[in-house]
C-alpha cells in the first residue's frame, strides 16, 4: 500500500468513526450561555408569590421560568410554541444566573441542540425538612420538540456530565416525570 493510499484510508477510517461515536454533522458544538437571573429577564406577569418572565435564549428560542410554589421551566421556540421541561423534587427554584445552550455553528446562525440548566430542588430522598440539591436539567431541542432527556445529580464532575447527556440528547427519549 502506498502512503499517499495509506494517508486516504487513515481519513476515512476517521471520518466514520467519528460518525459512530456521535459526532455533530455540519460543525463542532459548543456552549453559548445566557442569562436567567431575576434582574436579567423581561417579566410578564407578576403577583404575591408567583413571577413569570421570558429570559434570552439563542437562535430564537428563550426560556420562560414561572417561580410560584414551584420553578416551571418552559423552552419558547421562535414559533412561540412552548415546551415544559420536567425535574424531580419539590419547590424547586433557579440554581444558578445562567443557562447553557449546546449548539452547532449553522453558516451565520448558532443552531441550538440542547439545553442545560440548574435548578435547586427538594431531594425528596432525604427526611423531612428536605435536604435541597442541585441538579442540572438536559433537554433535547429538535424542530419537533424540546423535552427533558437527563437529571444530572450532583457528584465529581456534575458540569462534564451534563454536556456529554447534552451532545447525545438528540437521540436520547423524553423523560416523563410527575
Amino acid at each position: 500500500m502506498t502512503i499517499r493510499r495509506a494517508t486516504r484510508v487513515a481519513c476515512l477510517l476517521t471520518v466514520f468513526a467519528g460518525r459512530a461515536a456521535g459526532a455533530a454533522p455540519g460543525g463542532a458544538i459548543a456552549s453559548v450561555y445566557t442569562d436567567v437571573a431575576e434582574a436579567k429577564c423581561r417579566t410578564v406577569e407578576e403577583s404575591e408569590g408567583y413571577l413569570n418572565q421570558l429570559c434570552p435564549g439563542v437562535g430564537g428560542y428563550a426560556l420562560r421560568l414561572i417561580d410560584g410554589d414551584q420553578l416551571q421551566v418552559f423552552v419558547v421556540r421562535a414559533d412561540k410554541r412552548e415546551y415544559q421541561l420536567s425535574y424531580e423534587g419539590g419547590f424547586g427554584q433557579r440554581g444558578a444566573a445562567k443557562a447553557e445552550w449546546r449548539v452547532r455553528q449553522v453558516g451565520t446562525t448558532k443552531q441550538p441542540l440542547a439545553l442545560i440548566f440548574r435548578v435547586k430542588a427538594a431531594d425528596l430522598a432525604t427526611p423531612y425538612p428536605h435536604k435541597t440539591i442541585s441538579q442540572l436539567v438536559v433537554a433535547k431541542i429538535t424542530a419537533d420538540r424540546s423535552c427533558t432527556t437527563n437529571l444530572i445529580l450532583p457528584g465529581p464532575r456534575q458540569n462534564e456530565r451534563a454536556r456529554q447527556a447534552a451532545d447525545r440528547a438528540e437521540g436520547a427519549a423524553c423523560l416523563h416525570l410527575p
